[in-house]
């Protein structure tokens, strides 16, 4: 369950079961990738763009936000 109070639906790898993105319930539209299941320049998402970051107050020091991404404290709410 999300902040929100509705579902989010969390995807895992097969093969080892790490988290690689989620869908919440609330905002259909939206997919919520995790960042560490990107490889490299990955999150450049050719074609497309990241647009916000989610619970930035937990993120670690040596990670820099994204360039032109809302940055969020907590969930992302609709």
């Amino acid at each position: 369950m999300a902040d929100s109070g509705y579902a989010y639906h969390t995807f895992f790898c097969g093969d080892c079961g790490s988290s690689l993105y989620g869908q919440p319930d609330s905002l259909p539209e939206m997919m919520s990738i995790k960042a560490g299941s990107l490889d490299g320049d990955a999150a450049s998402l050719e074609g497309g763009k990241i647009d916000a970051e989610a619970f930035v107050q937990r993120r670690v020091s040596y990670l820099k936000p994204i360039e032109g991404a809302s940055q969020v404290h907590g969930m992302i709410q609709a």
